[in-house]
């Protein structure tokens, strides 16, 4: 009896342990917006959520509902209005009041898909910037190179000759902190991307990147790991200091909006076996792939 008596205390005790075991899930499961309708695309390894929203949608007061795991709560709550005009955090508390936070960015579309495509958090153009103002045809096309914060264009080709006709290579670059609006080549509704756009490319957590021959034409494709968004970026070379053409068909040198010293700024550079950012004096001739506003 002692023995009986003993060995129902311990499952007591057990089963006591057991059923009073609190539940440490602590997952967004869902994430979406009524109006506009939008449903956002979570990479849970990263605790990032992007939904992407119509343009003209006005983010500074959008209203999410969120769904997290059972015996969850979410702050800020589901059904709260938020500005979405810079990323918002939302942490998830567990039934064990352990916590999971997560980074929801919101982007706008410009209804213009077919030119853009979603990557990271960032809508990147599918094509290279040409002509001011304009896109090349296809993204294995080359468009033309420019100096950092002008808005004149060089040829891929020799001989050199500028977006409007002359053959005179020569240092039209304009000394600034950041790419200014004004001088920037992308078509209406873009803009040269700045470095921390560029580093949401090159991410190798969240997007693969592999060197290809697209159409006849080498380059890197950058694919994002949780939507299969992808975009080809071809390797065009550049001009350097004196407009001599080099690196064509071997690497991309593509500029940011950012500086890092007084004659310097950021590019996205690539080779077939690897891809970073360096610093460029303002004088050479980059290629410009754009961002969505």
């Amino acid at each position: 009896m002692r023995n009986a008596a003993a060995i129902f205390a311990c499952l007591v005790v057990v089963v006591g342990f057991v059923s009073c075991k609190k539940d440490d899930a602590k997952q967004i499961t869902a994430f979406s917006f009524v109006s506009p309708q939008a449903t956002g695309v979570i990479n849970e390894s990263a605790k990032t959520i992007v939904v992407d929203v119509p343009a003209g949608t006005a983010v500074t007061a959008l209203v999410p509902t969120i769904k997290v795991s059972e015996k969850a709560t979410v702050s800020p709550l589901s059904g709260v209005v938020q500005d979405f005009t810079n990323p918002v955090k939302y942490t998830v508390t567990a039934e064990d009041g352990s916590t999971a936070s997560y980074t929801v960015t919101v982007t706008i579309n410009n209804g213009d898909n077919k030119k853009n495509v979603l990557i990271n958090g960032v809508r990147w153009a599918i094509c290279n910037v040409d002509k001011p103002g304009t896109f090349t045809q296809n993204s294995e096309d080359a468009g033309m190179f420019y100096q950092w914060n002008s808005k004149i264009g060089w040829s891929v080709a020799d001989p050199v000759k500028d977006s409007d006709g002359g053959m005179a290579w020569g240092y039209y670059f304009i000394k600034g902190n950041k790419w200014a609006k004004a001088n920037d080549p992308s078509p209406t509704g873009y803009r040269v991307p700045t470095i921390e756009e560029i580093d949401k490319l090159l991410d190798e957590k969240l997007v693969t990147r592999t060197w290809v021959t697209q159409n006849g034409v080498e380059g890197m494709k950058f694919t994002d790991k949780s939507t299969e968004n992808a975009i080809f970026i071809p390797a065009v070379g550049r001009r350097d200091l004196k407009g001599k053409l080099e690196y064509v068909g071997i690497g991309g040198c593509y500029w940011s909006s950012t500086t890092n010293f007084e004659v310097f700024a950021r590019c996205l550079e690539f080779i077939s076996s690897s891809a970073g950012t360096m610093g460029h004096e303002f004088g050479y001739g980059n290629s410009v792939r754009p961002v969505v506003e």
